[in-house]
């Protein structure tokens, strides 16, 4: 009796030993969070031009008339050139006087000003010199702004994710090296991609093409990628 009450007690031990050792959880292989960047070039294959057409008069109505008058001749000029409908949009119409105070401080109305803004939208980049001289001859004062787009960057795209992986691995890899790691796996990954990034033309180019015929070299285009990888390290 006294010899399986000892077994028993053994048992007994022994299987709290193993349970307790099957309740104490495997330690978690560590994880080193890395964020790659890449980047692709893209050609554009077309244009958006921001023409304005500015008009200034002591008359309310007389300034708005003369500026809608001088925005038709400009899109009139557009349609000549081959330009589509669709391709011209009001991006901004702004009207507003102009005051200048006095020694007592008080405002004075000295004019009305007003501002019409049209986009226009290039598919041949031959033609974008071109189109800003034939807006500039026709009506239009202000050219706020030219930029280069992209219709379809999904290659660029795929190369900037490529190149955005392998700088992630890169550094994973030297950073376990350095500290006497290396990667034995991946556990997760997130990326992002900005779509093409255009390349905005600003300045005085209204006072440039009074002067010569607009030359206009489009370029490249920039994708770019980011990867958030988090790899799984080993002895």
């Amino acid at each position: 009796m006294k010899k399986y009450i000892v077994s028993l007690l053994l048992l007994i031990a022994l299987s709290s030993q193993a349970f307790a050792a099957s309740a104490v959880p495997s330690a978690d292989p560590p994880i080193l969070s890395v964020e790659g960047q890449g980047e692709s070039a893209a050609l554009p294959d077309m244009a958006a031009i921001s023409v304005g057409v500015m008009s200034e008069n002591e008359n309310a109505a007389s300034a708005q008339n003369e500026n809608a008058k001088r925005t038709k001749e400009v899109l009139a000029a557009m349609e000549n050139l081959g330009i589509q409908r669709k391709d011209l949009a009001t991006s901004d119409y702004t009207f507003y006087p102009t005051t200048a105070s006095d020694e007592n401080d008080r405002s004075t109305r000295i004019s009305y000003v007003v501002r019409n803004s049209v986009t226009v939208t290039v598919h041949d980049l031959n033609a974008v010199g071109g189109v800003i001289d034939a807006a500039l001859a026709n009506g239009a004062n202000e050219i706020h702004s030219l930029e280069f787009l992209s219709r379809d960057t999904s290659k660029a795209r795929d190369q900037a994710m490529l190149h955005a992986v392998r700088d992630a691995q890169e550094k994973a890899n030297t950073i376990a090296k350095g500290v006497g790691m290396h990667v034995i796996g991946i556990k997760s990954i997130s990326e992002s991609t900005n779509g093409a990034i255009s390349r905005p033309l600003t300045g005085d180019l209204a006072m440039a093409s009074k002067h010569a015929a607009t030359p206009i070299e489009a370029g490249n285009l920039t994708v770019t990628a980011t990867v958030r990888i988090d790899f799984i390290l080993g002895a």
